[in-house]
């Protein structure tokens, strides 16, 4: 979020939210026919989904791999100023 932010030149406040926040949220929202989170997507922001050490890498799949910090202005581009700024 925070490159995100520096890309397109924004100032957030990020505040990190308890994971009890987060249940307490999708179950008050799980009602909604859309719902911006639900129950099952907390479930899954708690698990590791870090690719394990027997997974093919880049080079066996004959991907070279680039930064974010370099890919990321190719897909944000040029943002139009705020307005009143």
């Amino acid at each position: 979020m925070q490159l995100v932010l520096r890309q397109i030149d924004r100032q957030r406040l990020l505040i990190p939210v308890p994971f009890l926040v987060w249940k307490l949220l999708a179950g008050l929202m799980a009602p909604l026919p859309q719902r911006p989170i639900s129950r099952d997507q907390v479930i899954l922001m708690k698990q590791d989904n870090v690719v394990g050490p027997e997974a093919a890498s880049f080079s066996d799949l004959g991907i070279a791999p680039t930064s974010i910090e370099e890919i990321l202005p190719s897909y944000l581009g040029e943002r139009p100023a705020e307005p009143g700024a």
